[in-house]
């Protein structure tokens, strides 16, 4: 090779580096431009599922608080029914208590009016029965319930009065008595009274006399106990 082979000339082409630029620049706004259009593609995809998940939440969410809301008001109607039936098992039971205590109150009634009826008494005028009973509310109330026979065929009935009395013994050893109750006495067969008292004194009474009188005169009398301790 020679020393003049080195070197070749050749003609300055200046269109042709400004097309291989321009190319290159082409070339790179379309890799730009694809990258971009595929990230927003994916994101707008990726957040059309995230919108999808979030709508399709909020319908479970709606549906789960629709359900609660249903089990409250199946709840609360049940505790309100067994709170009714608590009530009612309540009511019936103290119904219960008080006929079943009726029916033993009558079968006693039904007892004694058979032995009366069937000639198992003496024709004398009795005080059969005195129950006291102690009020539940106030203590110095006293309920009773005093039964008077006569077992004689009379044309009229019995009449005057039925006197209760209590008897204390007072803190010099002396004894006092006061009247606690009084009822019109009538009586053919059997007559029940019934009443109430309040006793005066703090201090319970030792015993308690009913008394019959007709026409200030003292037909019969007889001493109770007081409630037992």
């Amino acid at each position: 090779m020679s020393v003049n082979d080195r070197y070749v000339i050749s003609p300055h082409r200046p269109l042709r580096c400004l097309g291989v630029a321009l190319f290159i620049m082409l070339l790179t706004n379309t890799l730009q431009a694809w990258y971009h259009y595929h990230d927003t593609y994916d994101s707008d995809r990726a957040l059309a599922q995230l919108k999808k998940q979030h709508q399709q939440t909020l319908a479970d969410h709606h549906d789960l608080l629709k359900k609660y809301h249903q089990a409250m008001s199946s709840v609360n109607d049940h505790q309100q029914q067994l709170a009714l039936q608590t009530a009612m098992t309540d009511e019936l039971g103290i119904r219960l208590g008080q006929m079943q205590q009726k029916v033993l109150d009558l079968n006693k009634e039904l007892v004694f009016y058979q032995t009366i009826t069937q000639g198992n008494n003496t024709g004398e005028l009795q005080i059969r029965e005195l129950e006291l009973r102690q009020d539940k509310t106030e203590a110095d109330h006293y309920r009773f319930r005093v039964v008077i026979t006569q077992g004689q065929n009379l044309n009229a009935p019995i009449t005057g009065q039925v006197e209760l009395t209590l008897n204390h013994s007072n803190a010099d050893e002396s004894q006092s008595s006061s009247i606690a109750a009084e009822h019109n006495l009538n009586l053919r067969h059997v007559q029940v009274l019934e009443g109430a008292f309040k006793t005066e004194t703090h201090a319970a009474p030792e015993s308690i006399t009913v008394t019959l009188r007709q026409d200030n005169k003292t037909l019969l009398t007889r001493n109770f106990d007081w409630l037992p301790e």
